[in-house]
């Protein structure tokens, strides 16, 4: 019965996104596997994704970038919180590979702790990295160039550098400093679509289209005015907002995941971010982005879904450009199939490090 830690960075979204297919695909394939996840994610947020059983240990460490309401990183308590962690490093790393081998984990699977992939190294336990971006690359990219700062840095790429394998799914950033990177195909939580059952539950017309606002799991000032009243739609929307208005639903009210919403709907408006933008692209759903001011994932995420999908970059806070984003992606077909074949890569190199699981669960090489 082989027992996976599977870390997942509260940084939004996107990470458990990419996890959970995962996770699902390696349970169903073998039913024996313990999971156990450890994130400060909301218990509640990581069941809706994963389906599978798992156990949640919290983990404050794994936050990845402290962020400002107008999606921007907040770089000083960034840098503050990495170097509180860092200057007990070493400390930090002996404490976590104790509790690894006393918990008795096969397997760490992180998206994307280096702090866990650091303890597995020192536990003697396999680890896999699973994510389009690291969070040594993008430390370095926004702190102040000191001493201080690369040292912080040196260890982070260290630590990512002692997994077996660094699985990044496309679209991913560059990532020059590891040896250990191997490329894969997208990987996505692909939903049923359930458009008819909507309309019903909220008395909309059949020719009503539906535009699904999403801006992840970051905390963000939005307002109603920020929103065009567009005839002949209506938006779903997290009331976490406030945006109180007849022609914008509650996300809640429908009793839908993310994944069968994005499917239920006509366009996405959010902010570039893997798991929505590869969704929307393996569903060929048009997409309406609002930057992130330095966000340095971005170009990749844009330049990738150009490529698949009809999209368009609308500022925030500019009702008219919104809205003519909107009328120009909707109704216009995608440009090029996507399917998130990277699951089962992924899943293969779970396998190959768990005892005689590879040769039994029915998933071969060229799986």
């Amino acid at each position: 019965m082989p027992r996976i830690l599977a870390s997942i960075s509260a940084h939004g979204f996107g990470h458990m996104a990419i996890s959970a297919p995962v996770l699902d695909r390696l349970c169903e394939l073998d039913p024996e596997c313990r999971i156990t996840v450890s994130s400060s994610v909301a218990e509640d947020v990581l069941q809706s994704r994963i389906r599978c059983p798992f156990e949640l240990v919290p983990d404050p460490l794994d936050f990845g970038l402290r962020m400002n309401r107008d999606l921007s990183v907040d770089v000083a308590a960034t840098v503050c919180a990495y170097r509180e962690i860092h200057a007990d490093w070493e400390g930090q790393v002996r404490r976590r590979a104790e509790w690894l081998l006393d918990s008795r984990f096969d397997l760490v699977l992180a998206n994307i702790s280096c702090l866990n992939i650091a303890a597995a190294h020192r536990a003697g336990i396999p680890s896999i990295a699973l994510a389009p971006l690291n969070w040594a690359d993008l430390y370095r990219y926004f702190a102040p160039d000191t001493p201080a700062s690369a040292a912080v840095f040196t260890q982070m790429r260290d630590a990512y550098n002692r997994s077996r394998v660094f699985l990044a799914p496309r679209p991913c950033m560059p990532m020059p400093n590891f040896h250990n990177v191997e490329v894969i195909e997208p990987i996505a939580q692909v939903g049923r679509g359930h458009s008819g059952m909507l309309r019903e539950l909220f008395g909309l017309e059949a020719s009503t289209k539906l535009l699904l606002l999403a801006l992840g799991g970051q905390e963000a000032d939005f307002r109603s005015e920020d929103l065009p009243v567009v005839p002949g739609t209506c938006w779903i929307a997290d009331e976490k907002w406030g945006l109180d208005r007849d022609d914008i639903l509650p996300s809640s009210g429908t009793g839908l995941t993310f994944p069968d919403l994005l499917a239920s709907c006509d366009v996405l408006v959010g902010k570039p971010g893997y798991g929505a933008f590869v969704e929307a692209a393996c569903l060929g759903k048009p997409v309406v982005y609002m930057p992130r001011p330095g966000w340095p994932e971005e170009t990749c995420l844009i330049e990738w879904l150009e490529r698949h999908l009809p999209c368009r970059e609308s500022p925030r806070g500019d009702s008219a450009a919104l809205e003519s984003a909107i009328r120009a992606v909707m109704g216009a077909p995608p440009l090029r199939a996507c399917a998130p074949d990277g699951i089962e890569a992924a899943v293969r190199h779970i396998l190959a490090y768990l005892p005689d699981r590879a040769s039994t669960s029915g998933l071969t090489a060229e799986q």
